[in-house]
């Protein structure tokens, strides 16, 4: 009995279909969203859906704080509520804004609770404390096993085409090396919001007894102090560029949601009566680990077509620029960066003079980041349509064009 290996032409469909099936599955059905607020339509949830699907596309470095943040959230508050029955689906419920609170009374809509309003809520006794069970959780969501399966399974499919042709020294196009690395990304993403409640349409409703006198919703707009990652956050044009789909705002306060809640820690020192200053601490750390492995691998996909033919020097010498930018930025935002804002506060420097210094530097490896990411997304486009100099498609030239006949890797005898 023999491992055959038979191999056929492809076409430019051949090679776009699959790559641009799975970067819709990357990007818009894996994404698991927030509990849309109030006021929200349901133009507004699918307007801000398409938003995180092209900030996927543009910026997936900036995209993977979100579930990070709400998975290490979860963590800390299901260890802070376990003697309450909590798990980490509970804590992920929490994190997205999933408990609404409403007037005792009148059953009126008051806020949407944030980590520390909940936790102060339930230790002043103006609540009682939520009993969902995480049966409860799962049901919320309307994504069951099902689409799941689609979500793994496709990813799965492309990265094991993507490893056979690797396996047998057949190239791959800058098209499906893109979608490789967002995958293998999106992989991460996908088991880190694993436990997370996928598209929630209303949160649960956690009423205010009566007896407590006048209630005032706080905002947390200014809530939170000056630290390095306040001063790497509002120094960007991310905020700028993320406010237009909704994200980054206070919560609830047109009414609407935002879209990347991240609950941070910066104002508790206590959760559930547990000191958090030890997992604050390590919750930094872990980011930052994270977050600089991820960086390393996703920008070190893009490194694979520098062994293979280009169609010309220049596009040859724009991806080299383009991949290593796009490991070397993000990770200098973590290394350099970040460092320099918690020494601007130690120091006591947050003046007007070095935030201008500072954001001048920021800025610029921004826009040196944003147009390298443009480069490696415009030329597999013009990879897919370049000539040779004899006419011919570039892609149907050396192996590139050459397809696997995957009924070959089936065993069989002959």
């Amino acid at each position: 009995m023999k491992l055959h290996f038979e191999f056929s032409d492809r076409t430019i469909y051949d090679i776009v279909h699959p790559c641009i099936t799975t970067i819709f599955v990357c990007s818009y059905i894996a994404i698991h969203p927030d509990v849309p607020g109030q006021k929200d339509r349901w133009f507004h949830v699918l307007l801000r859906k398409l938003g995180i699907a092209l900030l996927m596309l543009l910026v997936p470095e900036l995209v993977i704080f979100w579930p990070l943040r709400q998975h290490m959230a979860a963590i800390v508050i299901a260890r802070a509520y376990k003697n309450r029955g909590w798990t980490r689906a509970h804590g992920f419920l929490l994190a997205m804004g999933g408990f609404a609170l409403y007037d005792g009374f009148t059953h009126e809509y008051i806020e949407t609770l944030t980590l520390e309003r909940f936790d102060e809520l339930v230790e002043s006794g103006e609540i009682e404390f939520p009993n969902i069970t995480a049966e409860r959780v799962g049901e919320l969501g309307k994504a069951d096993y099902f689409s799941k399966a689609v979500v793994v399974l496709q990813t799965t499919w492309f990265v094991t085409q993507c490893v056979a042709r690797v396996v047998n020294k057949l190239a791959l196009t800058e098209f499906e090396v893109i979608t490789l690395a967002l995958a293998i990304l999106n992989a991460f993403m996908y088991g880190l919001w694993w436990d997370k409640p996928m598209d929630v349409g209303m949160p649960v409703q956690v009423y205010r007894r009566t007896g407590h006198g006048q209630y005032t919703p706080k905002s947390d707009k200014n809530a939170r102090p000056m630290n390095a990652w306040s001063i790497l956050g509002e120094l960007t044009m991310i905020p700028t560029f993320t406010k237009l789909i909704g994200a980054y705002q206070p919560l609830e306060e047109d009414g609407r949601a935002r879209s990347f809640i991240t609950p941070s820690f910066d104002n508790l020192d206590t959760l559930n009566g547990q000191s958090l200053r030890r997992l604050s601490r390590g919750h930094q750390f872990k980011i930052m680990s994270v977050l600089t492995a991820v960086f390393i691998l996703f920008g070190a996909i893009h490194f694979v077509p520098w062994f293979y033919p280009y169609p010309s020097q220049l596009q040859k010498w724009l991806w080299i620029a383009g991949s290593v930018s796009i490991v070397l930025f993000p990770i200098g935002a973590l290394i350099v960066f970040y460092p320099m804002a918690g020494l601007m506060v130690r120091w006591k420097m947050v003046t007007d003079r070095y935030l201008l210094l500072y954001r001048i530097a920021l800025t610029s490896t921004i826009l040196s980041y944003f147009l390298s990411r443009v480069i490696v997304l415009v030329l597999p486009v013009v990879e897919l349509f370049s000539r040779t100099e004899e006419g011919d498609y570039f892609i149907q030239t050396a192996n590139i064009g050459t397809a696997i006949d995957w009924t070959g890797f089936l065993p069989h005898f002959g």
